[in-house]
């Protein structure tokens, strides 16, 4: 009886790695991820805090989005600036999260927010503008570059002068506001499940100053299009600035006292002090 041949065993094909996001522990780690970029690939860094809702919600959608096939001419690092504030301040972070883009070892672009689709805006745009197909830089397209942008430039200057201009930014203003409502929201949900009374207290103090905020901005919108459609260039004058509502001083006292340790603040914190700022100053 001839023996039994065994049938050639089946190799298993390795998944691709779901994550090619990589954190930083040191500035080292840093000015070397940054070098690694060079001129061939753009750098993107990440700055969370892991006590900060917003940060645990978009930490996974930028590890998803390092993962993507289209993303391959960028490196994504990630850096936590509860552990490691020199990094932070080596960057120049004053809010979080925020998304850096260095090229060449420049920064070149930035969000600070919590907008997946700003997040992801930012990383197509950066890869299309300074890396090709083959992951070279686009050196031809320079010249033609700065000629758009020169003339964009000068068109922007009868732009800003113009009513649709004060509409524009009001609209864009209200969307981030909007944002950060439903940001704020879902965080105070969060603290009344904990029994955390007194920061519960806190947010819903924020989400009456960001509301009513929004509600100057329309305002501020609408007027903005009425004297637009009649041919009148209506004057910049409501903003989110020039609402001021009255805030707890202890709540700005301790926020102070956090800065002036070197802390990070929230993107609300920074808000508050800009507030209590104006406040001083006028």
């Amino acid at each position: 009886m001839p023996p039994r041949r065994r049938k050639p065993t089946q190799t298993r094909k390795t998944a691709a790695p779901k994550t090619r996001c990589r954190s930083i522990t040191s500035i080292s780690q840093f000015k070397a991820a940054l070098e690694k970029g060079g001129t061939k690939k753009v750098v993107f860094v990440q700055f969370y805090q892991t006590s900060m809702w917003a940060c645990k919600q978009l930490r996974p959608i930028f590890s998803r989005y390092s993962a993507l096939p289209s993303f391959k001419n960028g490196i994504f690092v990630e850096v936590d600036t509860d552990e490691y504030g020199d990094i932070a301040n080596e960057a120049g972070i004053k809010r979080v999260p925020t998304y850096q883009c260095y090229f060449d070892g420049t920064l070149v672009d930035s969000y600070t927010g919590t907008a997946p689709s700003e997040m992801r805006d930012l990383i197509e745009r950066n890869i299309k503008e300074y890396c090709s197909s083959s992951g070279m830089p686009i050196w031809s397209s320079v010249l033609g570059a700065i000629a758009v942008v020169g003339a964009a430039w000068a068109a922007s200057l009868k732009f800003k002068a113009s009513g649709e201009h004060v509409a524009q930014n009001a609209r864009e203003q209200i969307l981030d506001i909007k944002q950060r409502i439903v940001t704020a929201q879902a965080r105070l949900k969060n603290m009344e499940k904990a029994n955390r009374g007194k920061q519960a207290k806190a947010q819903r103090k924020l989400i009456e100053q960001l509301n009513a905020q929004r509600r100057a901005l329309e305002r501020t919108h609408q007027a903005a299009t009425t004297k637009t459609q009649n041919g009148q260039v209506p004057k910049a004058g409501a903003s989110r600035d020039s609402l001021l509502v009255d805030v707890d001083y202890d709540e700005i006292a301790r926020i102070r006292y956090r800065k002036r340790q070197g802390e990070v603040l929230y993107s609300d914190e920074e808000d508050i002090l800009e507030q209590a700022n104006h406040h001083v100053l006028h």
